[in-house]
């Protein structure tokens, strides 16, 4: 009863607070109790009473679905037969088993025969297993799946007690997060159910009050890394935050911040063992004041995992390909995600690489520039990309010449590519002009052609500046690169003056601000001030150059959108050509 009545302390303050209570099918009576009286709203047993209205529509809903209803109990009760347990049994806890659906009585059979066949630990009843099951899918919101295939992956992720869980679920709820960051967390860390509260409320204070940390920025930190979070203790933390500020490293009090909320899992790790991995780290590959600093900024990765392991692999891997030996110190300073995959899965990005005409030379320039090629996967992304890199450009050897140019084509989506071809060839251009096009500015063919922004720039070039998509793509593509924003501005201000210099070229793109002015005799602080009536004027506002830049990830996300309701109507097409035949 006291934890009952800790659970409805925390339920009162959540609807206090006007968050949403649980995502569940059915309440528990006690639950029911408790967020009735804490919310006042019928449910207690002050209000269980219903109107005539309410008792006849209830009548005609429990009618219509009576019979699924009934279709879905005789599932569940076949699943749970067949795993050797008994439904009359289960059903003596009546607020559990009422919630049991089909898919959910199929991962408790897969559990409890899991569970009996190991004997390993002390018995779990089946009733207990059914409540932190129907805990995790109505409170939580975990689907069926999420919750089998967390089982498979880590049986500790149903190795909690049902009071504590629901005591944890209530406080995370009181610190706002939602039932989407919830699921992500549990997903991420299997183990957080198991949780203590108070451990976790007083790392979150004290990280709150060494680092200032708001709210909501504890519980986006939280949401993606839960485990390093509550790994990450008092003495740790102060450790690390002494660690980094101190000389060689020497950050700042905001800069320890920006790094706990990026990379949280640094902060689970002592200091010692810290400034151990790096010293080894800097004393093999002969690093430098600033390359510490953008191996703990960065490459978290290569400090949280063993050094001797880290070491070992880079042994290997240099044994094998020692083309590698220049690019390692980078990779370690941006990112180092690469150097901890194994040496089978590197090396098979660098043999493909290799296949294609990269030597040792031009393997260096494109991890150094693009390591991302490292951790992408073979078959279904670096394979596919160069060939359809190859399939533009005629030649392995083209591929190579426009990657060494422009590393991120390496992780250019295959739709993107093809979709860049296509819209080429709808404006009459060939084969050879698509070429020509790509090897001259091979940076622009990562972008999406089809993209509303480009599109914009194209018929900027040819109703503003005159000069054709055809042209621009063929003859000058590097000024395609150039922001639209820019553009305008720059052609707005000649028009205030009375110029056309931007009819007879396009240099000017390419000039600074102050050597824009300086070559066509414009006063600079004149030039700076016409931005507020430029942002006002009728082809700002027609070409959606008023509005704010949208963030990248939001243009990428975007993009493949765009990609998949693309694939989805060719997929139609297909259907709708193959039924046209056989009709």
């Amino acid at each position: 009863m006291a934890s009952l009545a800790v659970h409805g302390i925390l339920v009162q303050r959540m609807v206090q607070r006007g968050l949403p209570l649980v995502q569940r099918r059915h309440l528990s009576a006690s639950c029911k109790r408790w967020v009735a009286a804490a919310a006042g709203q019928p449910g207690s047993r002050e209000g269980e009473g219903a109107g005539p209205e309410d008792s006849n529509s209830a009548s005609l809903s429990s009618s219509s679905s009576s019979s699924s209803s009934s279709r879905d109990e005789d599932a569940v009760a076949a699943v749970l037969v067949g795993a050797g347990l008994d439904p009359a049994e289960l059903q003596q806890a009546p607020d559990a088993y009422s919630e049991l659906t089909p898919a959910l009585a199929q991962v408790l059979a897969e559990v409890h025969v899991n569970w009996a066949a190991s004997m390993r630990g002390p018995r779990v009843p089946a009733a207990e297993l059914l409540a932190r099951i129907c805990f995790l899918a109505w409170e939580v919101g975990l689907t069926a799946v999420d919750i089998r295939d967390g089982h498979r992956r880590d049986r500790r992720s149903l190795s909690f007690t049902l009071d504590g869980a629901r005591r944890l679920h209530s406080w995370l709820r009181l610190q706002q997060l939602s039932t989407d960051q919830l699921r992500l967390a549990s997903r991420t860390y299997k183990s957080l159910w198991s949780v203590d509260i108070m451990e976790l409320q007083s790392g979150k204070e004290h990280v709150q009050q060494q680092l200032a940390v708001t709210d909501r920025q504890w519980c986006k930190t939280f949401t993606t890394g839960p485990h390093s979070v509550r790994a990450a203790s008092p003495d740790k933390l102060d450790g690390v935050i002494a660690w980094l500020e101190a000389q060689p490293l020497g950050l700042s009090r905001t800069e320890v911040a920006k790094l706990w909320l990026s990379q949280p899992g640094l902060f689970a790790v002592s200091a010692d063992v810290l400034q151990h991995r790096l010293e080894q780290l800097v004393s093999r590959f002969s690093l430098g004041e600033g390359d510490m600093r953008r191996v703990v900024s960065s490459s978290t990765a290569v400090l949280v995992r063993p050094s001797d392991t880290l070491l070992s692999k880079v042994d290997r891997l240099l044994d094998a390909e020692p083309c590698l030996r220049a690019s390692i110190p980078w990779l370690l300073c941006n990112g180092g995600s690469a150097l901890c995959h194994s040496k089978e899965t590197v090396l098979s990005k660098i043999n493909i690489l290799q296949e294609y005409g990269f030597d040792e030379e031009l393997l260096s320039r494109v991890l150094q520039r693009n390591p991302m090629v490292l951790t992408s996967n073979l078959e279904d992304k670096v394979k596919p990309t160069l060939a359809a890199l190859q399939s533009t450009l005629g030649t392995q050897e083209g591929v190579a010449a426009a990657v060494v140019r422009a590393p991120s084509l390496l992780v250019s989506a295959v739709e993107t590519i093809e979709g860049n071809v296509g819209v080429m060839e709808s404006l009459g251009l060939s084969s050879a002009d698509i070429r020509k096009s790509v090897r001259r500015q091979p940076q622009l063919f990562h972008l999406d052609y089809s993209s509303e922004a480009f599109q914009a720039k194209l018929r900027y070039f040819a109703v503003v500046l005159g000069r054709s998509p055809q042209h621009i793509l063929l003859e000058q593509p590097s000024t395609l690169m150039h922001a639209l924003k820019k553009v305008d501005y720059r052609v707005s201000f000649m028009e205030l003056k009375g110029d056309k210099h931007h009819k007879d070229t396009l240099t000017w793109l390419v000039w600074s601000d102050k050597n824009f002015c300086a070559k066509y005799g414009y006063n600079a602080a004149e030039y700076g001030g016409w931005r507020e009536q430029w942002v006002c004027s009728e082809r700002a506002r027609q070409y959606g150059l008023d509005k704010a830049d949208e963030p990248a990830f939001a243009r990428a996300q975007q993009a493949r959108q765009r990609r998949l309701r693309a694939k989805v109507a060719a997929r139609r097409e297909e259907v709708l050509a193959a039924d046209e035949e056989q009709g």
